[in-house]
């Protein structure tokens, strides 16, 4: 389990509990079966960022982001029988480029209303990468999900081979 801190705050606690929630409403209406929940939230200094509202909002918020580092922590849970079994989380840090705003402009007009429902209000598998002068963390927690730390639970629970 790789748990960040970002600051005095530990930037893995809200999205840990988000994808807790998630695998717990799920598992009580599947209580025989394993539920995977996650979640993924991103902060700048001691700020949540969210999802943008509209494409003002995207602007704004790729505005606050550029030139600065900001962190983006991915958790998932796995429920069994309405009770969480494992966690895990990870986290990964991304400082955005100082990008004009002739550039950011262009960047949401082709990334279009799918950039809403990015944390952050970009896809770094996509042009996201554009953005960006340094990345430090795996690529799937960057896209929301902490992937080879998940595998790695189904493997201790033998639901994946060994």
């Amino acid at each position: 389990e790789d748990r960040g801190h970002f600051g005095s705050t530990d930037v893995t606690q809200l999205s840990t509990t988000l994808a807790q929630l998630k695998a717990l409403a799920v598992s009580k209406h599947f209580p025989d079966h394993f539920v995977l929940g996650s979640d993924q939230t991103c902060t700048l200094y001691s700020k949540q960022i969210h999802k943008p509202a509209n494409s003002v909002e995207l602007k704004s918020q790729l505005m606050l982001l550029r030139g600065k580092t900001h962190i983006l922590a991915s958790a998932a849970a796995i429920a069994k029988g309405g009770k969480i079994i494992e966690v895990c989380a990870s986290i990964a840090s991304l400082t955005m480029r100082n990008a004009s705003d002739s550039f950011l402009d262009t960047y949401i007009s082709l990334g279009g209303d799918d950039l809403l429902q990015c944390v952050g209000g970009y896809q770094i598998e996509n042009q996201g990468c554009l953005l960006m002068s340094e990345i430090k963390g795996d690529m799937y927690t960057i896209m929301g999900m902490p992937l080879l730390s998940i595998l790695d639970q189904f493997r201790r629970l033998g639901l994946i081979p060994t």
